[in-house]
């Protein structure tokens, strides 16, 4: 298929990439210490979930979008309170 949209906004790689649910955000992880919760539609940023140290390497929502969790290099998963 053709290439929908380009998302950019991170400073740092990208290591974990999920959607949420069955919705068009998606959350995405990595180099930068945060969760970013993002609309794949507009491409924009709706949060950012903060307080790892270091990169982040996983990132997962729970089947109904209302927890994000998060795992990285500093051996912690980080629980937030996920979309609405």
């Amino acid at each position: 298929g053709e290439q929908k949209r380009t998302i950019q906004g991170f400073s740092k790689e990208i290591t974990a990439l999920s959607f949420v649910a069955d919705t068009v955000r998606l959350i995405a992880g990595g180099g930068d210490n945060v969760i970013k919760v993002i609309n794949a539609d507009s491409g924009g940023n709706e949060r950012s979930l903060g307080g790892s140290p270091d990169f982040l390497y996983a990132a997962a929502a729970s089947a109904d979008g209302k927890t994000i969790i998060g795992g990285g290099q500093d051996g912690v998963l980080r629980v937030w309170e996920g979309t609405k």
